[in-house]
């Protein structure tokens, strides 16, 4: 049975990792079986942690994440300001010739990590250099703080990172304090330390409701993507970037194989009506991909919450194009990218599909995000026509009600800004089937849907392959009977056979 100081760290390292979700409840029994370890341990352990401020403990309610809102980070950063400055006194004053060469040393691979938009990278690097600066200072009730500050506003520090140009600021902040603390100059490292907080505290003020991102969105991207296990192994991704600077979602994940490359890409793009999800939906297939030899990038997009039609279009655009344009450098092979969606995923999918060889406004100028090979799953294709597809060829089975697409607030309507039944010309140009017969070439498609889907009418998949065929693509159609949205029949019976046509139009090229 595993003791207190063995627990204690798993615990506290899986709340910091985000494994748990801030106001996520910790059952006692639960945490016991997962910790292989007693109930009056796994007390004693949240006890220290509502201590340190990770945790709440509520009277007969138990115990909960806690949860750090923006003015708290804010509040807590002051301080930390004020004892950082300390800290980077104390370090110039001690500073060897060996501490020097290795803060130089952090200081180019900050530079290596910003130059390459390695998000986490940076933010691993940034979290070094200053545990490094505390251990050179050597002031131990200095770094108790520190330590305790850190650990309760680790999340808001890791969704700075994501902030469009904020690595890049934050460098040069950075490099004035190592530059300070290597020329055993005190004054000037305080003042550069308080400086770079200062800013740090800046970021977090544009995080208030009405600024950069409410706090809602710092819980959303804060949730760091839990590791994937495949074959007792645990897959994470190679490196998070940022491919555009309009917005914080505009990031993704790269995943890359243990393969020689150039590498061929899946592009994976997550549904959610358009109006929910992130890039972390969509990793099922990653680790079957990775075994095939494939990369895998998996897109966060601005969803229609933060930006109405065509920002999310623009977005999955943007993102091949920026793989692209950055192929040698992570060793893609950019004659086969291929975009893998369900759903409204489905639908982004596709519209890279057929969107790829016609210039239209969702282009930025340079960008090349043509794809070789589009995997479509119950994606929307004629967003007019769905409520009558409903009601001429219902689901088969049974189920709840069938979702309205027509009506002001539909996942439709909201995409686009307007309802889709007082807007024939806007609704024509989201549809993925107008730009069919435009397209001077089309990449094959690999289409599935299920006939009991209450959500999407399969109805759309079909009307899409038709098209599709009529414009000379090649067409692989599968329609599950009785499957309904996002069944795990598609999981089961598709996935592998969805790999093995990626493998085989990649060997015919």
């Amino acid at each position: 049975m595993a003791s207190t100081n063995q627990v204690l760290p798993k615990l506290r390292g899986a709340i910091l990792g985000g494994e748990y979700a801030p106001r996520e409840r910790l059952v006692e029994a639960d945490l016991a079986t997962d910790y292989d370890t007693s109930r009056f341990i796994v007390r004693k352990a949240l006890v220290q942690l509502a201590s340190e401020g990770l945790v709440d403990i509520e009277p007969n309610r138990g115990a909960r994440v806690r949860e750090i809102s923006v003015d708290d980070a804010i509040m807590l950063t002051e301080v930390r300001r004020a004892v950082e400055g300390l800290v980077a006194a104390r370090a110039a004053q001690r500073a060897t010739a060996d501490d020097a060469a290795h803060l130089h040393g952090l200081a180019e691979s900050m530079r290596e990590a910003v130059q390459r938009f390695e998000v986490v990278r940076y933010s691993q690097v940034n979290g070094e250099l200053h545990t490094t600066l505390r251990t050179i200072a050597a002031h131990e009730p200095a770094t108790k703080i520190l330590e305790q500050l850190g650990a309760q506003i680790v999340q808001h520090q890791f969704v700075l990172a994501l902030v469009p140009g904020r690595p890049a600021a934050a460098l040069r902040e950075h490099l004035a304090i190592i530059d300070a603390v290597c020329a055993h100059d005190p004054v000037a490292a305080e003042e550069a330390m308080r400086a770079h907080i200062g800013s740090v505290i800046g970021a977090l003020e544009s995080f208030r409701e009405g600024g950069a991102l409410a706090s809602s969105g710092i819980r959303e991207l804060a949730r760091k993507v839990n590791p994937l296990r495949h074959n007792e192994k645990v897959v994470v991704p190679t490196i998070t970037v940022s491919y555009g600077d309009d917005s914080l979602h505009q990031v993704l994940d790269l995943y890359m194989p243990d393969t020689p490359g150039p590498t061929p890409l899946v592009l994976t793009i997550h549904g959610g009506a358009f109006m929910m999800g992130d890039r972390t939906w969509e990793l099922a297939a990653v680790p079957a991909l990775l075994d095939a030899g494939f990369a895998v990038a998996s897109i966060d997009y601005r969803l229609s919450r933060e930006a109405l039609f065509p920002a999310a279009i623009q977005d999955v655009k943007r993102a091949t194009g920026f793989l692209r344009m950055h192929a040698d450098r992570w060793n893609l092979d950019p004659d086969f990218f291929a975009a893998w969606g369900r759903s409204a995923g489905g639908y982004l999918a596709a519209m890279l599909g057929v969107l790829g060889s016609q210039r239209t406004a969702f282009d930025t100028p340079g960008d090349d995000s043509h794809v070789s090979a589009v995997i479509d799953w119950y994606g929307p294709s004629d967003f007019s026509v769905m409520d009558e597809q409903f009601a001429a060829e219902p689901p088969t089975g049974d189920g709840p009600p069938v979702q309205e697409h027509s009506g002001p607030d539909s996942p439709e309507s909201r995409f686009l800004g307007a309802s889709v039944a007082d807007s024939p010309d806007l609704v024509a140009s989201a549809n993925p089937i107008t730009y069919v017969p435009t397209a001077t070439t089309l990449p094959p498609f690999f289409l599935a849907t299920g006939t009991n889907d209450r959500l999407i009418p399969y109805q759309q998949t079909l009307i899409l392959a038709d098209a599709l065929r009529a414009g000379g693509a090649e067409v692989v159609l599968r329609v599950l009977r009785e499957a309904s949205h996002a069944d795990h029949q598609f999981e089961t019976l598709l996935v592998s056979p969805a790999i093995e046509w990626l493998k085989s139009l990649r060997a015919a090229r």
